[in-house]
């Protein structure tokens, strides 16, 4: 099953990297590309239900198309395969052209800010658990889509470079007609046709050609717009965010599935984050589930209330986190943590910790964590 899984996700990476249209500077229409920012990868309900992560609250950040999530990878996996991964689709990554007055509708937005999720773990007996849950975004004030700020930039900008192109592209139709001795008409349709076609081996070229002459003009705006979303997006990572997620956990003996049972937890996750200093951001989670008894119903309640401060920078920033759980007739537990979250490449998150759990009064267990995900970089185009 797990090789199963790993050919799935790495379809969907390459459908992700490849298959998408590409961005464009216009507020008129909303891309993934334009939209995606390199922030931390959310967690799911799907991979927080299936017990692999540390603590129990929920990281909220920026939606992305497809997001790649395995707990303590290298504690519990060591060199191999690994034995716990979860995979959290958006819908947005099937309908990238939706307007952007139609996404900033309630209704709207609240779909293409969903996420679905699936995720497995192997237990030690070879049999396995498999999580699926649904999250939603009920605030989020890092979403560029959303940003007026950055909208009314481009909007104000966007006529003067559309002007600027196409002043451009007629100086490239004219060398093309000269060049290939033929008319106007036709080196315009054969220019626009190989710039349009981005699999055409000329659509490059001309395009290189286009920006060059705008560079050279001193009117080339794009690098402007660039830096703009780039500032508001290093002053964005900590904004006010607050997700909604619930998932099913389920146990089957066998990697297909055969013998899969009635669902054994379901948990619902909400946690709300929001900046403490322009470096900083705290997130407020809580965790409730209810659980199987032995006869195999579901009436076993528990929860978790937890606080989790982050301080640094978007790519890399510490954080110090603590909960504590209650359930009834069980002693209560004390969870504690620190550690560091960084990027690599803009795709590749690590969170490297150090929890520490204490169940009453028994002695406290001190254990190391490491989280690894993944999802396609933020586009700066």
């Amino acid at each position: 099953m797990q090789k199963t899984i790993v050919n799935i996700i790495v379809l969907l990476i390459l459908f992700a990297r490849i298959c998408l249209p590409q961005a464009e500077y216009d507020a008129s229409s909303i891309d993934p590309g334009w939209g995606t920012l390199n922030y931390a990868v959310p967690e799911s309900p799907a991979f927080k239900i299936l017990g692999v992560s540390s603590d129990n609250i929920m990281r909220p950040t920026s939606t992305r198309d497809i997001g790649i999530s395995i707990g303590n990878y290298y504690i519990n996996n060591g060199a191999t395969i690994p034995k716990n991964i979860t995979v959290e689709i958006s819908p947005s990554l099937f309908n990238p052209d939706v307007s952007l007055a139609d996404y900033q509708s309630n209704g709207t937005r609240l779909w293409y800010t969903s996420a679905l999720s699936v995720g497995t773990k192997v237990n030690q007996d070879g049999s396995y658990q498999i999580g699926a849950g649904i999250k939603v975004k009920l605030v989020d004030k890092t979403d560029l889509r959303s940003n007026g700020k950055l909208i009314n930039f481009i909007n104000n900008i966007g006529p003067v470079l559309t002007n600027d192109f196409e002043k451009a592209m007629d100086t490239v139709v004219e060398n093309y007609k000269k060049d290939k001795k033929v008319d106007r008409h036709v080196a315009y349709d054969s220019v626009f046709a190989e710039y349009n076609d981005s699999g055409n081996p000329k659509h490059a070229e001309i395009e290189k050609k286009v920006n060059d002459i705008m560079l050279s003009s001193g009117s080339h705006l794009s690098q402007k717009i660039i830096e703009y979303r780039e500032e508001i997006k290093e002053s964005l990572w900590n904004a006010d965010i607050w997700d909604l997620g619930i998932a099913a956990l389920f146990a089957s003996k066998d990697s297909l599935l055969k013998s899969i049972k009635a669902p054994s937890i379901i948990g619902l996750w909400t946690t709300y984050g929001l900046p403490i200093t322009s470096k900083g951001q705290l997130l407020i989670g809580l965790n409730t589930q209810v659980k199987d008894d032995s006869t195999g119903q579901l009436n076993t309640f528990n929860g978790n209330i937890g606080l989790k401060a982050y301080y640094g920078k978007n790519n890399t920033k510490g954080f110090i986190q603590g909960e504590s759980g209650f359930a009834k007739s069980e002693l209560p537990v004390f969870k504690m943590g620190i550690g560091i979250e960084t990027t690599f490449a803009e795709s590749i998150w690590i969170d490297c910790s150090l929890g520490m759990t204490k169940t009453g009064g028994h002695q406290a267990l001190f254990t190391p964590g490491i989280n690894i995900s993944y999802a396609p970089g933020g586009k700066t185009k």
